[in-house]
This record gives C-alpha cells, structure tokens and sequence, in this order.
C-alpha cells in the first residue's frame, strides 16, 4: 500500500471509531513493520492535529454533564412551582419557603450551565 492509500485508510478506519492502537495492530498483522507502522503515526497525526476523537467523547462528555444539570435546574424549577403553591390557612393566603428555595436551585442550576456551556464553546474556539 502507497502512503497515500494508507493515509487514506487510516482516515476512513478514524473516522468509523478505530482507535490509532486498533489499526496499528491490524497494520502490524497485515505484515507491516512494528517501527515504521508508529514512525508513520507519530510523523502523519501529532498529538492533538488529526487525532480529533478524543475531544470528541471528552465533548460528549461534557455536552452530557451540561444537559443533566440543565434538566436537574429544570426539574428543581417544576418542583418549586408546585411546592410554591399557594396554601390556604386560616383564611390567609401563604406562600411555601421551600417551593421558593427549590425555585431558585433551579434558575441558578440552569443558568450555571448555560454559562458553563458558553464559555466552553468559546474556548473551543479560541483553540
């Protein structure tokens, strides 16, 4: 196989979610030398250029964690809703502590995430 062909399989296999050890091992059991076969990943993808996937999941990752504490912010919120309810005692209208408190977990939950994710994505791009 040319360079060529090979950049080009490694390519295909990266992006089907081969990870660089995987297809080392395949080259390296197709016949390839064991020495030239890291030479070629070591000269073809430096750390951090084209090896994109490990930013990728850690992204994910991250795109995860921000969801969860925006639906957990969401759902404090919704809790607080209905624990803010306005009981009747005694013919006086009062308001729940608790639901309030809830209320505001949530918006300060929700909107730590959304900072969080902004400022993420803004140094995603700055790199």
């Amino acid at each position: 196989m040319a360079a060529d062909e090979l950049h080009a399989w490694v390519q295909k296999n990266l992006a089907r979610g081969y990870t660089e050890k995987e297809l080392r091992d395949t080259l390296v059991r197709y016949g390839y030398d064991r020495k030239g076969v890291k030479r070629f990943f070591r000269e073809n993808y430096p750390a951090g250029q084209d090896r994109t996937f490990g930013k990728l999941s850690l992204t994910m990752g991250i795109n995860s964690i921000i969801f969860s504490v925006i639906f957990l912010g969401a759902l404090f919120g919704v809790m607080g809703i209905i624990f803010h309810g306005v009981q009747k005692k005694r013919g006086h209208t009062r308001h729940s502590r608790t639901g309030l408190l809830l209320s505001i977990i949530g918006i300060c939950l929700s909107g730590a995430a959304f900072i969080g994710s902004y400022l993420y994505v803004r140094g995603l791009s700055a790199a």
